[in-house]
């Protein structure tokens, strides 16, 4: 059951996306003391503190992504960072994707630092990556410093290190 909702009544409440339109991904994590919410998705970012019903950070993530073309499929937060994996552009001009793990600092929301988390070559299917396609799924989880990032369609785990202001990655099995 949700107790506190940013909605002043049924008719009233903070439209997120805008009229008329949806996120194929919208990933929501909560840190580890249940105190903000933070929302990613292809368009905007939010952090809410939970307890105040107020949003400290909502705007676009012109600011964040390593470019327009970054959609997030999963995420997993750590106390004040969180890592975003989802498919971006490796050369945006040639709108070529890959799968990427993105280093959000969420004190600032500055811009993410991102590595690559497959060796793949081959070209992905715009198509595939921005709506939904179940062997596209990305999925993370962060143990201390410690990053396990899994490609579904590949049937692989990258292991990342947070070095504090990037990923390295660590092996890929």
């Amino acid at each position: 059951v949700i107790a506190k909702s940013t909605c002043v009544s049924r008719s009233v409440c903070t439209d997120m996306a805008g009229p008329d339109s949806h996120q194929e991904y919208f990933l929501i994590g909560v840190d580890a003391n249940g105190t903000f919410a933070y929302g990613f998705t292809s368009t905007f970012i939010f952090k809410l503190d939970i307890y105040a019903n107020a949003y400290i950070v909502n705007t676009t993530t012109a600011a964040v992504w390593p470019g327009q073309g970054f959609i997030p499929h999963s995420m997993d937060v750590a106390d004040d960072w969180a890592v975003v994996a989802g498919y971006g552009y490796t050369i945006e001009y040639k709108k070529d994707y890959a799968a990427l793990a993105c280093l959000v600092n969420l004190t600032s929301f500055a811009r993410a630092s991102c590595v690559a988390i497959t060796t793949e070559t081959t070209f992905l299917i715009p198509a595939d990556v921005t709506t939904y396609n179940e062997p596209y799924e990305l999925s993370v989880g962060i143990c201390g410093r410690k990053v396990v990032v899994g490609v579904h369609r590949l049937s692989i785990v990258t292991v990342l290190y947070n070095l504090g202001t990037v990923l390295n990655v660590s092996r890929i099995n």
